[in-house]
């Protein structure tokens, strides 16, 4: 079945990523929304107090409010993971794009407070899941990968989330040991210099922290 409901109508499940393609869900805090898509594409915006964003498309963009049946491309941004087998060189990405795979078994799962993927491919199982806290701007993201092989594997995992075009003014990113993880800085475009001083408190940061367990 394509499309059906679990836990007695809490959790709704789609077997495809390519048969509805726009299929999407979002989740929401006191201070933050997000869309995301059954592919993996993913829009997400809080509020400084208006709209703001925190991961861009790779061109300048219009602002707008949050809007549905969103007009996904091939490089929208998204949150994505690639699974590599370092003994043969194959690769495919979860959910589904962008390598696009042909899979073994797709879940897109849909509840009131996550929203969870399991895919399978090459002997690998890749479970996701998206949860938002109460009031922080933080997507909080769980990976887990079994090996369904039965015999032991080289596996390497490469979470990818690309941040975008975050303003024509400034914008930055370095690794951060320290953290553990990505940070990447932008200044809000103005023209005006009255607008700077509307501007310069802004959270204009991205951050990609990265804590694997085994």
């Amino acid at each position: 079945m394509l499309l059906q409901a679990k836990a007695n109508g809490e959790r709704f499940e789609l077997s495809s990523p390519t048969a509805m393609p726009r299929a999407a869900s979002f989740l929401w805090n006191r201070h933050m929304m997000i869309q995301v898509n059954c592919r993996g594409f993913t829009i997400a915006q809080f509020m400084q107090p208006e709209p703001a964003k925190y991961t861009y498309a790779p061109n300048l963009e219009a602002k707008t409010f949050m809007q549905p049946e969103q007009p996904y491309y091939a490089h929208h941004p998204g949150r994505f993971c690639y699974i590599k087998d370092e003994e043969t060189g194959e690769i495919f990405s979860a959910p589904y794009e962008p390598v696009r795979q042909a899979l073994d078994h797709f879940t897109f799962s849909v509840g009131k407070s996550d929203i969870r993927w399991t895919v399978e491919h090459l002997g690998v199982r890749v479970e996701m899941e998206l949860s938002l806290p109460t009031d922080a701007v933080v997507e909080l993201w769980q990976i887990k990968v079994t090996n369904l092989s039965g015999k032991p594997r080289k596996l390497s995992v490469y979470p990818y989330t690309p941040v975008g075009y975050m303003s024509w003014m400034n914008q930055s990113a370095a690794f951060r040991e320290d953290l553990g993880g990505i940070v990447a800085s932008c200044v809000t475009p103005y023209q005006k210099v009255a607008d700077y001083f509307k501007n310069k408190d802004f959270k204009d940061k991205t951050f990609f922290p990265l804590r694997p367990h085994a």
